[in-house]
């Protein structure tokens, strides 16, 4: 299965170890401590490769050894939804592969302790050796007090008893009654002996956890070993041996001219010289991207390119393969806005339950975020976990990343409100037109209401000349009387309907008159919303106007905000040196300081075996009273029946004496 030369900021895994280079020596030195001692802690500033160190170089050489038998073990963070314990864990780990029934199941049916699933693992393997390797193991002291108390109360029994006391007790009472409750074989598989060592690997940070476990574990902190960042030579080595490896994986081979490697290591290597392996891996996992995209063979100084913007792009691309739109602006947020203190340049860290509440960011994110090296989660002191950004080194690329998105935020925000403002306008110039159209319909209505006004008066007329027309003709002739009185009836019903018409025109007339005071209020209140329109749109194009002042004015301050970044980064350099000397001075003191504290540790240990010698002087002691008044009380009774013997001869003495007439001493 084809695999990367470079896991990037993820750890080394045991199907990697070929391509682990540059640990040779702590590998060497580590293995050695293992074997000589049965408690080992590994501890380092996070960052710095125990994981790698322990899944590609010590796992698989202790197994390719065959002495003891790895076992790694991870608890996780605690939480009020698991039900998971640090025992559990171990049990899991000693029980898996090797989970098949024996006798010690049938003889301690109730026994769940960590001896005993041990024991079992060495009765179904055969492998009488073990070594529990513990990485991440500042995750124990994320669980309540009381599963902590029974981790350590069962780890030293495993590590220090050979049989505990209560299985020696049930096995006597049991084969009491039952001789042949063990055959020979079962017997040999109990008492065989069974070498369980511990190696515990945390971050130096956390380290003065451990003394929380001294009570139980006095040994725990007597044999360190701190692992630091890679030499010059060893991250040489970790650059180009990898590149060299003919094999499955989706790049060719490749090498790298002088110059770039002597580029890389400058940039890389601290005040001491020395290199820390996440930042290594970062870029060359980018360099094997290059050389498979382009088909390059050899990487010259010109290839390898700006290694700052190396640095940058992979929290860019790393935040742009989250997910959707949404997902990736609330993970920019939480980064950017809650894990980064811009003004002091620092990292913070957020509960899960904070990043929930401010920054609604589900828990499916965050493991992507933890998954892709962005952050990284630590078992908090409560329960749960805190988050954090995964190196120092991606300070810069955050801060520059929040700065290009609140500017480019800002002139979005301005473009919506120049938007907003022309959908009012243009909202308002509707208005208008359709206040217009209703004015001319009204106007239409008012004109046909005055043709009809003015029919009707011709109409009046007309009857008021046919009336006349007609009386003029009564007056000629009574044979044309009935005419005249049928035209005059014609005429005056003309005469009724010239009126209806006059009356009905004059009420359109008073309605046309109503519609057009309406009209003309109408026609003022638009010329007003008009203006106010007129207005808006010019504080619209004003606002326009501010808008690309301030989008200027945002790209000005981001031109100012990177030169001062470039003075800070110089100022940062010359805090740093201070700080490395700083730190030389506290590695000074820490050094003196632990040898105090091996110092402590060899009074606590002698300590604690005076008080185990007077605890076991006490209990002989206590068992000898106990043992005295059970002989007391033996010689009370001894005496009693002795006393009643004596009194029964002096009986039977006085009555011989009496029947014989003896008397004598």
């Amino acid at each position: 299965m084809k695999q990367y030369r470079y896991p990037g900021a993820k750890p080394f895994t045991a199907q990697q170890q070929s391509l682990f280079f540059g640990r040779e020596k702590e590998q060497g030195q580590l293995l050695q401590l293992i074997r000589l001692e049965p408690v080992v802690v590994l501890y380092s500033k996070s960052g710095l490769g125990k994981s790698s160190l322990l899944n590609a170089a010590i796992m698989p050489r202790l197994e390719e050894d065959g002495v003891y038998g790895p076992l790694a073990v991870r608890f996780g963070a605690w939480t009020e939804q698991s039900d998971r314990s640090p025992l559990k864990a171990i049990r899991e780990i000693l029980l898996e592969g090797h989970d098949q029934e024996c006798f010690l199941d049938s003889l301690f049916p109730d026994e769940r302790s960590l001896w005993f699933y041990a024991k079992k693992r060495q009765a179904n393997s055969g492998q009488n050796r073990f070594i529990l390797v513990f990485d991440q193991f500042e995750e124990l002291f994320s669980y309540p007090e009381a599963a902590v108390l029974a981790f350590k109360k069962e780890l030293n029994e495993l590590l220090t008893t050979a049989i505990p006391t209560r299985i020696r007790r049930m096995v006597d009472v049991l084969s009491a009654s039952q001789p042949d409750l063990l055959s020979e074989t079962e017997d040999q598989h109990l008492h065989r002996p069974m070498e369980v060592k511990t190696l515990f690997a945390i971050r130096s940070d956390r380290l003065h956890l451990l003394d929380k476990l001294s009570d139980y574990l006095p040994n725990i902190l007597r044999h360190n070993y701190e692992l630091k960042a890679l030499g010059r030579e060893d991250a040489r080595q970790a650059i180009v041996e990898p590149a060299r490896k003919k094999g499955d994986f989706f790049s060719p081979p490749f090498s790298y001219e002088e110059e770039a490697i002597e580029k890389i290591l400058a940039f890389l290597q601290d005040e001491e010289g020395r290199v820390e392996a996440i930042q290594l891996q970062i870029l060359c996992q980018s360099f094997e991207e290059k050389v498979q995209k382009e088909k390059l063979s050899r990487l010259s100084p010109a290839d390898i390119g700006g290694l700052e913007a190396i640095i940058a792009n992979y929290y860019r691309s790393r935040i742009a393969g989250l997910g959707n739109e949404e997902e990736v602006l609330a993970a920019r947020r939480l980064i950017e806005e809650g894990l980064v203190l811009e003004e002091e340049q620092q990292r913070l860290s957020l509960h899960e339950g904070q990043v929930a509440k401010f920054f609604q960011v589900s828990p499916a994110l965050l493991t992507r975020l933890v998954d892709s090296h962005l952050l990284r989660a630590e078992p908090g002191p409560r329960g749960g976990y805190t988050y954090e950004l995964s190196h120092d080194t991606l300070i810069q690329p955050v801060l520059q990343a929040k700065r290009e998105r609140k500017a480019r935020e800002a002139a979005l925000e301005a473009e919506a409100e120049q938007h907003r403002q022309q959908q009012e306008l243009e909202a308002l110039r509707q208005k208008a037109a359709e206040e217009r159209r209703q004015r001319e319909k009204e106007e239409a209505l008012r004109k046909a209401a005055q043709a009809a006004r003015i029919e009707a008066e011709k109409e009046k007329d007309n009857a008021q000349r046919n009336a006349r027309r007609a009386r003029i003709a009564a007056v000629a002739g009574f044979v044309l009387g009935l005419l005249a009185s049928m035209a005059f009836i014609a005429a005056f019903s003309q005469y009724q309907r010239a009126q209806a018409l006059r009356l009905e025109a004059e009420q359109q007339q008073q309605e046309a008159e109503r519609q057009r005071d309406r009209a003309a209020t109408l026609a003022i209140e638009n010329q007003q919303r008009a203006e106010e329109a007129l207005e808006a749109q010019q504080m619209a194009e004003a606002a326009k106007t501010q808008a690309e002042i301030s989008a200027g004015e945002a790209r000005r301050q981001a031109q100012v905000a990177e030169q001062q970044t470039r003075i800070a980064r110089a100022s940062f350099n010359r805090a740093e040196q201070a700080l490395n000397e700083a730190q030389k001075q506290k590695d000074k003191a820490e050094r003196a300081a632990r040898s105090l504290e091996v110092q402590k540790n060899k009074i606590e240990e002698q300590r604690l075996l005076t008080d185990r010698e007077a605890r076991e002087f006490k209990e002989q002691a206590e068992q000898l009273q106990l043992e005295l008044r059970e002989a007391q009380k033996r010689y009370r009774e001894i005496a009693i029946r002795n006393q009643e013997r004596i009194d029964s001869l002096h009986q039977v003495l006085e009555m011989l004496q009496s029947k014989t007439g003896f008397s004598g001493n």
